[in-house]
């Protein structure tokens, strides 16, 4: 009986110690404090080391982050967002459940490698240039080395290296480093650690041959508050973005930082950021002087923020009766393409040129029939000749079948023949009554009014209401109504098929078009047109 006891007793003992060698432990982060400390370090408080497992534990993962110590860019990708399933698949694989060798710690460098699902981690490892891993397991710190020995710590630096390519490949990242490290430094200070996610210009403005206007997104990633030092994180890291505005001197091959106020608050179009840039520039007194030697597609929009128009003009100054309008120009887009040639004056040939004038008179800049430009302001009177950039490329394509005087004057003509110029007088209260007698006027506008060669004329105007001329209610105190109708126009010219939408275009040459015109009722006997949408129809 006795016998019996002791045998059971021992077989529970046995029972327990199995038990616990097969235990697995706790995977949690590296970096026990790491609210302000370097990937791959760990604060004063350093857990306790234990000998090794036999294996890491197993996990899954979708995405990664790799912090490289040392570096400023991190890189964090999630599977789902990026189509990287198979890359970090790979990297998951070497790792989970992989058999490991107990070691001694390493001088470094650390990364930092973090694997996520669904943007919680569920694994987290430092990983030293000679394939020493450190993770924690509760309170303990593990030393390991895999037991294959695999370059562990190659590839997921060339993982990294190949998906932060984009970002350090910029032409001039290597300079708009420092002021993105400065940023960080700043959120540190603060006490958040971050790092740099992305970078990318979203904004170029070529102001002279001497200076070129740059605004650069800065995306950061802002370590979230864990609950304990050493868990895994279980909430995504923060996203912070930073506009940067920088003028880039070319001479001397270097940027300047800018005062936020070239940057208008939460405005980040690029038409935005370039009224914020010309309004900025002219008043400030440290670079205003570089408006001297501006391109003049600078000056045209310089001139049309300043409430200046565009109108048409000849060579021989005979013709300057023509309307002018505010005409848009975009010198961002289009001064990426050309170049600037000092030329002589040409011939006074009476050549059609769109000018640009300031309310006051003091600046104009003319673009003439051949590119010849003019350009009129205090102290300044100078021609050139505009050449597209033979190294310019992507958008570059759209503009080779066009000169820089027709793509302007283009944009004149749209302005003159625009329906929404027109005040229609009429005694009518009827909004489908207002809406044809405005599509009379718009065609004989078309037909009789506009500019010698303009793209817009036509010879040929005819319309009727679309049957059953149904007009929109307009919402409770609107005054706006829409009305269905249908109207075809015969271009005076070639050039005219280009501009115009096509719509259903005959065999005769007279494009149908139907669709609806909103007209509203601005005064007593007054009515206006606020757009007309196009279709094809007859």
């Amino acid at each position: 009986m006795k016998r019996t006891r002791i045998f059971f007793l021992l077989f529970a003992i046995c029972i327990v110690l199995a038990a616990c060698a097969v235990q697995k432990p706790e995977t949690t982060t590296p970096v026990a404090d790491t609210t302000t400390a370097e990937p791959g370090t760990t604060s004063a408080a350093e857990p306790a080391t234990e000998p090794a497992p036999a294996a890491l534990p197993e996990f899954e993962a979708d995405g990664i982050i790799v912090l490289p110590e040392g570096e400023l860019l991190g890189l964090f990708r999630y599977s789902s967002e990026y189509a990287m399933e198979k890359e970090i698949g790979e990297l998951v694989s070497l790792l989970s459940g992989a058999p490991i060798e107990g070691t001694q710690d390493s001088d470094g460098p650390w990364t930092t490698v973090a694997f996520t699902l669904g943007e919680q981690e569920t694994a987290s490892f430092a990983v030293s240039k000679d394939n020493v891993l450190r993770y924690t397991s509760g309170a303990k710190t593990i030393f390991c080395r895999l037991a294959d020995g695999a370059d562990i710590s190659g590839k997921i630096l060339a993982f990294y290296e190949k998906n932060t390519g984009s970002v350090k490949d910029q032409e001039h990242y290597p300079k708009l480093e420092t002021y993105v490290s400065q940023k960080a430094e700043e959120y540190r200070r603060e006490g958040k650690a971050a790092w740099l996610d992305a970078c990318s210009n979203v904004f170029l403005y070529p102001v002279s041959s001497e200076y070129t206007y740059m605004v650069y997104l800065a995306q950061f990633r802002m370590l979230p508050e864990m609950p304990e030092p050493g868990q895994l994180l279980s909430s995504p890291w923060q996203e912070k973005e930073e506009y940067i505005p920088l003028l880039l001197d070319i001479r001397n091959d270097a940027f300047i930082e800018l005062d936020k106020k070239f940057l208008l608050a939460n405005s980040f179009t690029p038409d935005e950021m370039e009224k914020a840039f010309l309004s900025a520039l002219r008043t400030d007194k440290q670079y205003g002087h570089i408006l001297n030697d501006a391109y003049p597609f600078f000056w045209m929009q310089h001139i049309i923020s300043l409430g200046g128009k565009a109108r048409l003009v000849t060579l021989d100054e005979t013709a300057n009766d023509y309307p002018a309008f505010p005409v848009y120009v975009h010198t961002a887009y289009l001064g990426r393409y050309f170049r600037w040639i000092p030329c002589d004056r040409p011939a006074f040939d009476g050549r059609f040129g769109v000018a640009f004038e300031s309310p006051d008179g003091s600046m104009r800049i003319t673009v003439y029939e051949g590119d010849y430009i003019h350009v009129q302001q205090p102290g300044q009177d100078v021609w050139l000749l505009a050449r597209l950039d033979p190294f310019a490329t992507g958008e570059e394509t759209v503009l080779t079948d066009e000169s820089l005087y027709a793509i302007l004057r283009r944009n004149y003509d749209q302005e003159e023949s625009s329906p929404l110029r027109l005040v229609l007088k009429s005694s009518t209260n009827d909004p489908q009554q207002a809406a044809l007698e405005f599509l009379a006027l718009w065609g004989e506008h078309l037909q009789k009014n506009l500019s010698p060669g303009n793209v817009y004329a036509v010879s040929e105007f005819s319309y009727k209401k679309w049957d059953p001329g149904i007009v929109s209610v307009p919402a409770e105190g609107a005054k706006i109504h829409a009305v269905y109708i249908s109207y075809s126009l015969r271009p005076k010219n070639e050039a005219g098929y280009t501009v115009w939408p096509q719509g259903s275009l005959g065999s005769d040459g007279v494009i149908h078009h139907f669709g609806t015109i909103s007209v509203e009722k601005t005064a007593e006997s007054e009515w206006r047109c606020r757009g007309i949408t196009y279709g094809a129809g007859t």
